[in-house]
């Protein structure tokens, strides 16, 4: 028999092993399928054989498009510090006609552990990136040198694409089990 976990969340890591340990007890199931799991699950190492927790229809949940870029870096938490000017291109839109339009700002980012300064400035930019990349590292779980692949960047400060990769690094992926 097979048993199709849904949702499993612990609201502490004991709690959470108390879950498993109940469903690995329940007789006659020889299969368990827990769906939309994080890749950092911990369950392959509760098992003997971590090889037995086989990853299937792995996602996170999330996207993020950043409206209000400047208010949006200054209300997230950061857990280095560090100063950069970003020009953040969102070229996205439309306007009533359905052509394309671009949209810029240009932030002064200041932040450390104890939080962040993030404020519109006419200064030269350190870095140059479209907001998809700043959306998709935005939560820290995609590295913004990997997302600025797509839409391009443009380093105006040698080393501004790793620092602003480092200040949006997070020590645990972002993720969301809800289903949307």
């Amino acid at each position: 028999m097979k048993l199709v976990v849904d949702d499993l969340h612990g609201l502490t890591d004991d709690a959470e092993l108390a879950l498993w340990r109940f469903l690995f007890s329940v007789d006659l199931v020889a299969t368990i399928r827990a769906e939309r799991r994080s890749l950092a699950e911990r369950l392959p190492w509760l098992l003997t054989n971590q090889r037995a927790a086989l990853p299937d229809d792995v996602g996170d949940g999330l996207w993020v498009k950043l409206l209000d870029v400047p208010a949006a870096l200054e209300a997230r938490q950061y857990e280095r510090s560090g100063s950069l000017v970003l020009d953040v291109i969102d070229r996205d839109g439309a306007d009533a006609t359905g052509a394309s339009i671009e949209r810029r700002v240009r932030v002064a980012l200041d932040v450390s552990p104890d939080g962040a300064r993030a404020v519109a400035t006419d200064r030269s930019p350190d870095l140059t990136v479209h907001a998809g990349a700043v959306g998709a590292a935005y939560l820290g779980g995609t590295r913004l040198a990997r997302a600025a692949l797509y839409g391009g960047y443009d380093e105006h400060r040698p080393g501004a694409l790793g620092q602003a990769d480092e200040l949006f690094a997070s020590r645990d992926a972002p993720w969301c089990s809800s289903y949307f």
